[in-house]
């Protein structure tokens, strides 16, 4: 899978410090409903706004995490369209890596109720579709003050750019 791009504490700081933990494994997506929108999930409590996804667990295959994440957090089930890349985090200060692969899903069928965690639900999480040109606008809608908030940001942004990208490559 293509690398999209590396983040680092230089990106937000006067830092060079950077960490050697083992990266945690991600996946990410745009997920597309039949309308050609894109799934956005909110945390309400942070005013952040993301693509759908999370962590792999052990034995998982990225694909079998992807789908899983995406059943969870949307209840939607999904097909792989592509993969987009992936984007590697360097959190120095936080002394954290991660790795996170990004793929374009298609939603399949009606959308069930999502599987949110306490934690998940206690932060006002919830998911919504939105045109394209609408969703970089709610990425970059709150200057986030957090380290973590602009990590995450900064990644979703990047995996836009790198769609918008291609498609208008295509």
């Amino acid at each position: 899978m293509k690398l999209i791009r590396t983040i680092t504490d230089q990106d937000f700081l006067a830092s060079n410090l950077m960490s050697e933990a083992k990266p945690r494994d991600t996946v990410r997506t745009l997920l597309f409903n039949e309308e050609g929108k894109i799934a956005v999930m909110h945390v309400s409590r942070y005013q952040l706004y993301s693509f759908p996804g999370g962590g792999v667990e052990s034995g998982e295959s990225l694909e079998e995490a992807l789908k899983r994440e995406i059943l969870e957090e949307t209840g939607c089930c999904c097909e792989i369209i592509q993969e987009l890349g992936y984007i590697k985090e360097n959190r120095g200060l936080l002394d954290y890596t991660q790795q996170s692969y990004y793929y374009v899903t298609q939603k399949l069928g009606e959308a069930q109720k999502p599987i949110l965690t306490i934690t998940e639900v206690n932060n006002g999480t919830s998911y919504a579709w939105y045109e394209i040109n609408e969703v970089m606008n709610l990425l970059m809608l709150t200057a986030h003050e957090t380290l973590q908030q602009k990590y995450l940001q900064a990644r979703d942004l990047a995996a836009l750019e790198e769609y918008l990208t291609i498609v208008k490559g295509n």
